[in-house]
C-alpha cells in the first residue's frame, strides 16, 4: 500500500464509496415518502477477490459491496 499516498487513497474512497453514499442519502427521503425505490450500484470483481497490484481500488470496491 505504500505505492499510493494517503491523499490518493482518500480520493479513491471519496469517489467510489462516498459518492454512492451521497447519492443514496439524496434520494432516500423520496423513497421513504413513496415507500418504494431501487438503487443499483456498480462494483468490481476485485471487490470480491482483491488484486495485489490494486489494493486501494479493491478495498474501495469491497466497501461498495458492503454498503
Amino acid at each position: 500500500m505504500s505505492q499510493i499516498s494517503e491523499a490518493e487513497w482518500d480520493r479513491l474512497f471519496d469517489v467510489n464509496v462516498k459518492g454512492i453514499y451521497t447519492c443514496v442519502n439524496a434520494v432516500m427521503p423520496v423513497f421513504l415518502k413513496k415507500q418504494s425505490g431501487c438503487i443499483i450500484t456498480v462494483s468490481s470483481m476485485w471487490g470480491q477477490v482483491g488484486a495485489s497490484c490494486e489494493v486501494a481500488y479493491s478495498a474501495s470496491k469491497s466497501a461498495v459491496i458492503g454498503l
